[in-house]
């Protein structure tokens, strides 16, 4: 790295701080609380305004939850982030855990009022990583203990012990739904990913051999069975026994849930895609994992490498700046949108890329989504993120929160950014180059 990029990147990180701050935890602490029936608000417009919906959604509870907790944990245990976060999950466990079946149920109304109670293993691998993230600033063992159910539940009923792997959609007695549109015919990339990084946060909390044993196993599914051997590139979606097909929009999903079209994952002409935000994140979420087993991703490092250089060569827009969407295992990309989670994700993957590399061409890709979000993405008068625009940054859905966007994505993003960036900055030393009003996570 040249004086002339650590010059750069300082900025990026004085930046950084100064948006994440000021801006990003104001935008969720003084908004997200419902005051009135507990838990969380997150549905509001281009403005910030709350629009009035009467749904809560097990995914976007769990991800403010988490949210709230890091922030707590950035900000060296503020008591009103622990406050707020505790405000959740009172809600949580009196309202979304089944008491009867056991496990998460995935929507309420606001005031707690079940209105789906499906089990969704997205939804269950949120509460796992949400909970966990919580214990680490409370200390409760009655949260750990949830966390343990959760993961209990998830080897119970969802663990597949014929091909591998978990199934993921489930009614509320933990019955396999129907195939086609709910899914029960279905494994996913997304949803194994997930449960990776739920895996590593409860093995944080627990340090269990059995904790670690899954993690392990997870991890070794995902790359011998999810990742294109030839082309280094995450697959979509699977039929039971692992065999790729062409992805759809399955119930209970933000592709079938969202309200454009061009926003759905496309199988064109029976060419498959890959999302290059998910191989970003599959890098630094595995890089993380050997981060907390304290050993080191060597039968790893090469794949992760190559998933990382097929992101940055097909996924990244040089003239416009950002991660598309999604495109074919090998060439040009096709959904030229850039939306939110990708761009979060993507600002991460290219710091560990660049920690695992050394290689600078991840510096500039990091810099190059950064400046695209900072100046296209990020509404400066309410100060929070778009969550999709054209490749050019053209406002395609304008609303800052909604049930599946919340205060995860763009404020993990942003934590991890910051630390990492600072210990790049720093030679891999940790020590603090650049001021940080919060203090940050160490």
């Amino acid at each position: 790295m040249n004086i002339k990029m650590k010059i750069c990147l300082r900025k990026v990180l004085e930046r950084m701080n100064e948006y994440f701050e000021e801006q990003l935890v104001p935008f969720w602490s003084e908004r997200c609380i419902d005051r009135k029936n507990g838990g969380y608000l997150v549905d509001f417009d281009k403005d910030g305004i709350f629009k009035n919906t009467d749904e809560k959604y097990l995914v976007t509870q769990t991800r403010v939850l988490y949210g709230l907790s890091l922030f707590c944990k950035y900000f060296k245990n503020d008591a009103k982030y622990k406050k707020y976060a505790e405000c959740g999950y009172n809600f949580l466990a009196k309202y979304f855990w089944d008491y009867k079946n056991y496990g998460w149920i995935w929507k309420t109304d606001n005031k707690g009022t079940s209105l789906d109670r499906g089990k969704v293993v997205y939804g269950q691998s949120f509460a796992l990583y949400a909970l966990c993230e919580y214990y680490l600033i409370s200390g409760n063992k009655e949260i750990l203990a949830f966390a343990e159910k959760t993961f209990e539940l998830l080897q119970i009923h969802c663990s597949d012990n014929l091909y591998g792997g978990y199934y993921e959609n489930f009614t509320e007695n933990w019955e396999l739904e129907e195939p086609g549109y709910a899914g029960g015919d279905r494994k996913s990339l997304d949803v194994h990913m997930h449960l990776l990084e739920a895996y590593t946060k409860l093995y944080e909390c627990t340090k269990k051999e059995l904790h670690r044993r899954k993690l392990l196993e997870t991890i070794e599914l995902i790359f011998d069975r999810m990742v294109h051997k030839k082309y280094f590139c995450g697959l979509n979606q699977f039929n039971i026994k692992f065999e790729n097909i062409p992805p759809i929009a399955i119930k209970r999903t933000w592709n079938a849930d969202r309200k454009t079209d061009t926003a759905k994952v496309k199988d064109i002409d029976g060419i498959r895609t890959t999302s290059y935000g998910h191989n970003l994140e599959l890098v630094w979420l595995t890089l993380k994992a050997f981060e907390i087993l304290k050993i080191k991703p060597s039968r790893y490092t090469p794949i992760l490498e190559e998933l990382a250089n097929h992101s940055i060569r097909y996924g990244l827009d040089r003239k416009y700046g950002g991660m598309f969407r999604d495109g074919p295992y090998n060439g040009k990309a096709m959904v030229l949108d850039k939306e939110w989670w990708q761009q979060s994700e993507s600002l991460v993957g290219a710091l560990y890329s660049y920690e695992l590399t050394h290689d600078d061409k991840f510096l500039d890709a990091f810099i190059n989504i950064w400046e695209f979000v900072d100046s296209k993405m990020i509404n400066k008068k309410a100060g929070e993120w778009y969550p999709l625009l054209d490749r050019a940054g053209g406002i395609k859905l304008s609303d800052l929160g909604n049930p599946w966007k919340a205060s995860y994505h763009t404020g993990r993003s942003m934590v991890e950014c910051i630390n990492k960036l600072t210990k790049i900055l720093n030679n891999g030393t940790g020590r603090a180059d650049a001021q940080m009003r919060g203090g940050g996570i160490q």
